[in-house]
């Protein structure tokens, strides 16, 4: 259905951002690690956050499921599906702000 495919979609855009983001920080660490000695404890955690980060990012660009599968995917969107009709007062709101969808 539309919900689920949507639901998937919005998932995936969220796992992109998080890892976006948290290349970002990493990189920031890494940078951090250049300009100040860290004990050896430190550097010892962010290689190995850097590793499992870059383990994430390979199975995120080859396609992989970093959360859950695709069948889990669409039983956890339907079981969030709306429960009955849609809010009228909701929709009103949305379309008057230009939000709605059609």
């Amino acid at each position: 259905s539309g919900y689920i495919a949507s639901t998937k979609a919005t998932i995936d855009a969220c796992r992109r951002d998080f890892l976006r983001e948290e290349r970002a920080l990493i990189d920031g660490l890494v940078k951090l690690k250049r300009q100040i000695p860290l004990p050896k404890q430190v550097e010892d955690d962010l290689r190995a956050l850097q590793e499992a980060a870059q383990q994430m990012y390979s199975e995120a660009n080859e396609g992989g499921e970093a959360v859950v599968g695709e069948e889990e995917a669409i039983a956890i969107a339907d079981s969030f599906g709306p429960p009955g009709p849609p809010d009228e007062d909701a929709l009103k709101i949305l379309r008057e702000v230009g939000l709605d969808n059609g």
